[in-house]
């Protein structure tokens, strides 16, 4: 699950399972720090009371800026989680469209068409059709799909994630017990919604990352010595 292309994020090698992990805990406790300051700014200039909807979009905006920006973010240190494909009648597995050679040369043979073989190119280059086509998913060998292992991972990180989230929840529960909500401003209600909602969709590309082994240790990736004069 890994995206061994990107493997480094602020300039840091991220292939040592250590690295990453120190980044997970980073990652986390700037997104609860900048979370908590949020809050505290909105409740401090009373937006929560009169503006609530500008406490909701600066929160939101907040989340969604980090989470593109952090090592979390689909398609960056981990490999998009799904393959953009459409529903099709006919199709159980829905389609993708090709209208490009480059997209011809990777559903066909998982490389771009600069990237392939004399012979594999002249292949593509006898299939290709000019216009817009239609295809079966399941048989693209697009770097972009995942494997049956790669869709393992990233199913279990997905239930621990829930998991994560449930227990979250439960806490959550627990400390308002007893507590007196009279005082309790919309700003701390969208901030503890909006936590929820980065856990959820950090919490699977956490998971990985604090799992995956070093791709060096498993063979995904090696090391070439340049030769010698």
């Amino acid at each position: 699950m890994l995206n061994i292309a990107k493997l480094s994020y602020l300039g840091i090698d991220l292939r040592s399972r250590r690295r990453r992990r120190i980044a997970v805990v980073c990652s986390w406790a700037a997104f609860f720090v900048g979370m908590v300051a949020l809050g505290n700014f909105l409740d401090n200039e009373s937006f929560s009371v009169h503006h609530s909807h500008i406490a909701l979009w600066a929160t939101l905006a907040y989340v969604c800026l980090f989470y593109y920006l952090s090592v979390f973010r689909d398609g960056g240190v981990i490999r998009p989680f799904h393959f953009r494909t459409l529903p099709l009648a006919g199709f159980k597995g829905g389609v993708v469209v090709l209208s490009s050679l480059d997209e011809w040369a990777r559903y066909s043979y998982g490389a771009a068409l600069a990237d392939l073989p004399e012979e594999q190119q002249q292949d593509v280059l006898r299939k290709y059709r000019v216009g817009h086509y239609y295809f079966p998913a399941d048989k693209s060998r697009s770097p972009e799909r995942l494997d049956e292992r790669e869709i393992a991972i990233r199913d279990r990180a997905s239930a621990s994630t829930l998991r994560w989230v449930a227990v979250f929840c439960v806490c959550g529960a627990g400390s308002l017990t007893g507590h007196n909500f009279v005082h309790l401003q919309p700003a701390d209600v969208i901030t503890v919604l909006f936590h929820i909602v980065f856990m959820v969709i950090a919490g699977p590309a956490a998971v990985i990352l604090w799992t995956e082994p070093d791709p060096r240790e498993n063979g995904e990736l090696t090391l070439v010595e340049a030769p010698t004069v």
